[in-house]
């Protein structure tokens, strides 16, 4: 692993080493189980605030019991509903019981317009980088007037998103620190994109900064977030997390994986599965290489973990194998997924869950 702070580097030699080791390290797992129950609960669409949001509800909740609350923020030409069901998330959420809010993007000509003509958030414009950008405040504002509106668990809420919501989500994190106990970057970057010494993210966090866990997932085959993009964002954020602990980078948090496993290497692919990725009656939709490479379950995939200074969990990085920009396990009736594994969508959540302040 080719370990720098700021500027650009290649990461060749790191991924030459990772799969020189999945040669040797093959552990065999099963993809987490996807999600059983349906999504029973209400779904429902709100526009009393400045940007309109869509609200998952289980049918379990009862409001006597305070729940966690995930926020999650949909990628480039999706909806919240598109998100929801290309996720899977709304059928977690029923089956563990806790609240999803969806901040919908809207369609306009930035900045002269709210939203963005391709429906992503304007993660990397400079007039969001701040509280007072709009996007920013109204994704706030959104999770606390569903935590007030419902009976949230505040040590308890999380913020999730992919790909241009996925930099957002490293944005609001970076921002908004105090109403997020951790998050997820799913084929994202940091904040800023391409800031790899992790100061920008502390210092957006001003008064409110305290540890922060996060989970990243990225497709080696992916051409927009690729591995190098991907590695600034795990070294943004372990950057950021040893300048919390005592306010300088001294490697406290140790920017190498206190451990790494590979899982489902040892597949045989089976020709003949076809690319469910395609989809004639909608655009949005990328060529499944696993597919087409015949795998059945999961794509390849390694994992590795980096703890805080006391040996803890704090951030975890699922490198998917032959990925591209889809999400990974999803419905592939939604855009951008691909319903090869592994079930991301489980697995994030149960990073989140572990963490809580």
């Amino acid at each position: 692993m080719s370990i720098r702070r700021g500027g650009k580097a290649t990461a060749r030699g790191w991924i030459a080493r990772i799969l020189a080791a999945a040669a040797v390290v093959a552990a065999v797992a099963v993809p987490a189980a996807r999600p059983a129950h349906a999504a029973t609960g209400t779904f429902t669409r709100y526009t009393d605030l400045a940007l309109p949001y869509w609200v998952y509800v289980p049918s379990t909740y009862t409001g006597s019991t305070k729940v966690p609350l995930v926020v999650y923020l949909h990628g480039c030409n999706q909806s919240p509903p598109d998100a929801a069901t290309g996720t899977r998330l709304n059928a977690l959420a029923e089956a563990q019981g806790f609240i999803v809010a969806y901040p919908e993007q809207q369609l306009g000509l930035y900045p002269a317009q709210t939203g963005n003509v391709s429906r992503c958030w304007n993660f990397d414009s400079p007039l969001e980088w701040s509280r007072t950008g709009f996007e920013a405040s109204a994704i706030a504002a959104i999770t606390t007037h569903v935590s007030a509106t419902w009976a949230v668990d505040s040590a308890r809420t999380y913020i999730a998103g992919v790909s241009a919501g996925g930099a957002e989500t490293s944005l609001m994190l970076s921002l908004y620190p105090e109403l997020y106990s951790a998050g997820a970057v799913l084929l994202g970057c940091g904040f800023p994109c391409g800031d790899a010494s992790g100061l920008s993210a502390y210092q957006g966090m001003g008064a409110n900064r305290h540890e922060m866990p996060v989970f990243i997932a990225a497709g080696v085959g992916d051409p927009l977030i690729n591995p190098a993009v991907t590695e600034d964002t795990t070294l943004q954020w372990l950057g950021t997390n040893d300048y919390i602990d005592d306010g300088l980078y001294n490697w406290t948090v140790s920017p190498f994986p206190a451990s790494t496993t590979n899982y489902d290497f040892n597949q045989t692919p089976q020709p003949g599965s076809g690319n469910p990725c395609i989809d004639p009656t909608g655009p949005y939709k990328l060529p499944c290489a696993g597919g087409i490479a015949g795998f059945q379950g999961s794509y390849p995939y390694t994992v590795q973990t980096y703890n805080d200074a006391a040996g803890r969990d704090l951030v975890d990085l699922w490198w998917i194998w032959g990925l591209d920009h889809a999400y990974p396990g999803g419905d592939a009736s939604g855009s951008w997924t691909d319903p090869l594994g592994p079930d991301i969508t489980t697995a994030f959540w149960n990073f989140l869950a572990a963490h809580h302040r």
